[in-house]
């Protein structure tokens, strides 16, 4: 069972609807990202990660707010439109989060792309009673709102004014806020009801909520600082709108503090992000942000994040291990449970942390008399959960294909040309990155491969693939060995890991149970290019959907095929193919590189 804090209820409540809708509050697009935006968006990634490896479907969502005071402020401090701003400074936050290795969230919406909804949304509020206009302005009349006050525990003055003393000065009450401000002169604006004017900061996080979620959501994040107004205000406006509660758990992270103070702008103490990661480097500032409990502040002190060196030095060697075969088999059982308890338990990262630094030693420690290949595998899973030791760099430039691979590329419907390519499969990303080969999940899957089928089997290949949205092009079926010279030993093992999650929708694999004891069958290419096919059928076979980072594993023989993707999003997988060594020597004598050539064995 998992338990999140519900800062509402203030009670410890179970996550067990299994598709989880997650709305984070994002930045304010007017500045570089700080310590404090590292705190909040690792905090609600390891939710999400967590909750996907228990077999969650997660949809976790955070907005940018690009419409705001700061932001015209600033485009006039640096000579730029508003909107430039906010592109300077979104490039930016994805920059400084991919850096650190923060997984990206389903979506990212914007407050401007949505003043459509916003004012629907106002207007619907007007129809019930909910708000008053003063000189253009529309407010929220908090006082019609019984539950106001409930996140906070803060209680509405007792004198709440019925009459406005001057309607173009003055609030029904001081609670009341803005949904919407009309416009100031020389500030961008949008045509209203009402007039010109832009929207108030609190409407903009609830439309976006119903628009890319819908009336409630399952878990609502955010730091500790918007609980008041921010989401005392959120709540009042949407449960004023729908009648529903707004969000099942309210989840909120500390504050970074410095030297006992309050990280913020108005005490010139802020430490930006990009600044932090030069300095420390990303594993480094992950581990002191795991340090410490998402709900209780985060102290910055430099020495405490470089006490994390020889800890993180310690991991690094541990994964650095190729273990040795033995009777004696190192368990991990003990560091793997406590680990889960710990982020079932509300999330405790500080003890989770441990638990990664006593298996890393145990391993050290142990792999000279002991077989550690399963304990490096739980260490791999628990590195994989909290984002540690992952090649961000290296990841991100992959997943989101932003690397040259011409030579190596084509596309398995036959295309011509990368601009009609449908599946695009891109042979050996190891040659053009090679520190892909030092990824836990390259050093994992040799592992298993070696378990399986022996330890004289090497990494083959690595292949990277993708199904383009809309497209509904099948793979189809085949056999992974039609692709090879034949050989005298058959050992092959191809693990296949999903990038996104693979689905029926959008083309997950359907593999042909014990196919792997039959000899190959007849295949061919029907206009002598694109990929090699086979007799098979669905009706003899089971389909194998997977969440993002897992994976499936099958012999060179077994018969397998993929529908075509119906979705809007791209289903991307990468690949890792197994052989004995001597077979994959003898392969390359014979010319046999798997550089994109795809010619039947012969």
């Amino acid at each position: 069972m998992i338990e999140i804090y519900d800062s509402y209820t203030k009670t410890y409540k179970e996550v067990a609807n299994k598709n989880i809708n997650m709305y984070v509050c994002g930045i304010t697009t007017s500045d570089f990202c700080h310590l404090g935006h590292a705190f909040s968006s690792v905090s609600f990634e390891i939710l999400d990660r967590f909750l996907s490896s228990k077999g969650y479907k997660v949809m976790r969502v955070q907005n940018f707010t690009d419409v705001d005071d700061k932001i015209i402020a600033k485009s006039i401090s640096e000579n730029m439109t508003p909107e430039e701003v906010s592109e300077k400074y979104i490039n930016a936050f994805f920059e400084d989060m991919d850096a650190l290795g923060v997984k990206r969230a389903n979506s990212y919406p914007k407050a401007t792309d949505e003043i459509v909804n916003i004012i629907s949304f106002i207007e619907k509020l007007e129809k019930k009673e909910f708000t008053y206009q003063i000189d253009g302005s529309v407010y929220f009349r908090v006082s019609k709102f019984k539950n106001y006050g409930k996140l906070s525990s803060r209680k509405l003055s007792d004198s709440i004014s019925g009459t406005r003393v001057n309607e173009n000065l003055k609030k029904e009450s001081d609670e009341d806020f803005a949904l919407w401000k009309s416009s100031k002169s020389g500030e961008p604006f949008w045509n209203s009801p009402w007039g010109k004017g832009r929207p108030g900061w609190h409407i903009e996080c609830s439309s976006m909520v119903l628009n890319s979620i819908g009336n409630s959501v399952d878990i609502h994040g955010g730091g500790i600082d918007l609980i008041f107004p921010h989401h005392e205000n959120e709540i009042a406006q949407s449960e004023s709108l729908n009648e529903k509660k707004f969000a099942d758990i309210w989840m909120h992270n500390g504050m970074v503090k410095i030297a006992g103070e309050k990280m913020s702008k108005s005490l010139g103490n802020l430490i930006k992000l990009k600044d932090a990661i030069e300095l420390f480097g990303p594993d480094l500032l992950r581990m002191w942000i795991l340090s410490s409990h998402y709900r209780k502040p985060l102290l910055y002190d430099e020495k405490v994040i470089n006490s994390f060196v020889k800890p993180l030095n310690r991991i690094k060697e541990a994964l650095n291990i190729k273990s040795i075969k033995n009777e004696n088999i190192l368990n991990s059982d003990s560091e793997e449970n406590k680990f889960d308890k710990a982020l079932s338990s509300d999330l405790n990262t500080s003890i989770a942390l441990s638990q990664i630094i006593s298996l890393a030693k145990k391993i050290n420690i142990s792999k000279k008399t002991f077989d550690v290949s399963n304990a490096l595998i739980v260490l791999n899973k628990m590195l994989e959960i909290t984002g540690l030791c992952q090649k961000n760099e290296v990841k991100n430039k992959v997943i989101n294909n932003e690397f040259d691979t011409s030579d190596l590329r084509s596309d398995l419907s036959g295309a011509e040309d990368q601009a009609s390519e449908l599946i695009t499969q891109i042979m050996l990303p190891s040659t053009v990155y090679p520190d892909l080969l030092d990824y836990p999940m390259h050093k994992t899957s040799l592992a298993i491969a070696q378990n399986l089928l022996g330890e004289d089997m090497i990494l083959d290949f690595d292949m990277l693939i993708n199904k383009a949205p809309h497209t509904n092009q099948p793979t189809p079926w085949h056999q992974d060995a039609a692709y090879w010279i034949d050989m005298p030993d058959k050992r092959a093992l191809s693990i296949w890991f999903a990038i996104d999650e693979a689905t029926l929708e959008n083309g997950c694999m359907w593999y042909t149970p014990k196919s792997h004891k039959l000899p190959l069958r007849d295949h061919y290419q029907p206009f002598g290019k694109g990929a090699l096919q086979c007799q098979g059928s669905e009706e003899d076979s089971t389909p194998v959907p997977l969440k993002p980072g897992s994976c499936s594993i099958h012999h060179g023989h077994t018969l397998h095929f993929s529908r075509g993707n119906s979705t809007s999003k791209n289903r991307r997988a990468i690949i890792l193919n197994f052989r004995p060594q001597k077979m994959v020597e003898l392969e390359r004598e014979q010319g046999m590189d798997h550089s994109g050539n795809r010619e039947v064995r012969t």
